[in-house]
């Protein structure tokens, strides 16, 4: 970012024991009800569209953006926003330009203290807000108690610097979110294309011979068998064990979080004694787990032996069926394992629903390239979500240290416009 950043025992200046810990001697301790004042938004204009369109042009912002647009507007300065009610109370962001702020909002109206807007919003961000409301019926937080909150404010070139620093990680946040939101379409359409076609390019797909089933088309070639017939269902018994002093994990819904799964986040495991004297039915690696209960269609593949409840059935496959090819399939077919759940208040699949189960069955090799075109997706998404993970972890760390001078950047030429002040 082009800068050097000084840590607290490389400084020069001196620090000062406050209220709000140890901070620089030129760091003031401000009232926020020193620094702007506070009005409630007004009720949404009787017309709103969902889009932005010549004619609609003002986005109408609630407590946690952006709700609609609007003919008028409330609001023509950039200022910052908190949410004043219900989910959102306690919400921060920026706004600038022509809008209006709903009734579920607060914004400063007007400023007393100069001060960056990135800067200011991200510390009130870093202060929550939202633990400072109401507790009696519907969550609200006033102005009041929000006037009352003190903050470190440094001076206006050194906020500028900070902000510049939080704003380019944040840059760099959102263009990781973008290309993770990118690939995850880029999945869904090549799921329906491989599950239309099969493994083709789109040239060749103009070439391949279709046969229309009860949900949607697939190549002539392939089979449509029940799943009972080219695999075994496991289905684990209805009891929870009382202990967990073993080594074979006991897992949950919380637990899935991708296409393999191989541990308790919670760390609860049984032992083979607790398997033999309740019966329970353990999950061999290789096994094809999907919920079949409440949350329905929700699949992975066990990397290790695992154990679980009725809220889950374990299909392992044949040597016709590739696990991670039924994966996918059953992970694009969500919609469809829902509609057939039955009861009033959780929705359940029996195992004879799964085993009567009709699925599009090509040939094995097939079935193999469908799984690594999709495999090699996710591995892009997994790549940027550990890139994003990063950056969220650098943000709240160079957030914490630099709202608190443990970091300064004081010596720093900051090379940028402060276009965020009042």
């Amino acid at each position: 970012m082009g800068m050097r950043t000084q840590t607290r025992t490389e400084q020069t200046e001196q620090y000062k024991e406050t209220e709000l810990g140890l901070l620089p001697e030129s760091w003031e301790i401000v009232r926020l009800g020193d620094i702007f004042k506070l009005a409630s938004g007004k009720s949404r204009p009787m017309q709103i569209t969902q889009t932005l369109t010549d004619e609609f042009l003002y986005p109408v912002y609630g407590g946690n953006g952006i709700l609609g647009y609007s003919k008028e507007y409330l609001v023509d300065h950039e200022t910052i926003v908190i949410g004043r009610v219900g989910a959102y109370c306690g919400s921060i962001y920026v706004v600038s330009g022509k809008n209006w702020i709903s009734d579920n909002a607060l914004y400063a109206k007007s400023f007393i203290k100069k001060c960056n807007l990135i800067y200011l919003s991200n510390k009130l961000r870093l202060l929550d807000l939202n633990k400072l409301k109401n507790t009696g019926g519907q969550p609200l937080i006033n102005q009041a108690i929000i006037y009352s909150q003190k903050i470190p404010l440094p001076s206006l070139p050194e906020q500028q610097k900070i902000a510049f620093v939080l704003s380019t990680i944040q840059s760099a946040q959102e263009t990781i979110e973008a290309i993770i939101t990118a690939l995850r379409e880029m999945k869904k359409s090549m799921m329906k294309h491989l599950f239309t076609y099969g493994p083709v390019s789109l040239e060749e797909a103009k070439n391949v011979k279709l046969k229309e089933i009860e949900f949607g088309m697939i190549p002539d070639n392939w089979e449509l068998v029940k799943l009972g017939n080219i695999s075994t269902m496991i289905v684990p018994q209805r009891n929870k064990p009382k202990k967990f002093d073993g080594d074979i994990p006991w897992i949950r819904i919380e637990d899935f979080d991708g296409k393999y799964i191989s541990d308790s986040k919670s760390n609860q495991k049984v032992s083979e004694e607790t398997i033999k004297n309740m019966h329970l039915r353990p999950f061999p690696i290789g096994t094809v787990l999907c919920s079949c209960s409440g949350n329905m269609g929700i699949c992975a593949i066990t990397k290790e032996v695992l154990i679980s409840n009725q809220t889950f059935i374990g299909i392992v496959t044949n040597d016709k069926l590739d696990p991670e090819y039924l994966y996918y399939l059953l992970s694009y077919s969500q919609k469809r394992l829902e509609a057939l759940g039955i009861g009033v208040t959780i929705h359940y699949i029996s195992r004879n629903k799964f085993e009567a189960l009709e699925i599009p069955l090509p040939p094995i090799k097939a079935q193999n390239q469908i799984s690594s075109i999709l495999s090699q997706i996710d591995l892009k998404i997994e790549s940027e979500e550990t890139k994003k993970n990063s950056f969220d972890e650098l943000f709240k760390s160079m957030l914490h240290n630099l709202m608190t001078a443990k970091i300064r950047v004081n010596d720093w030429e900051a090379n940028n416009n402060d276009n965020n002040k009042p």
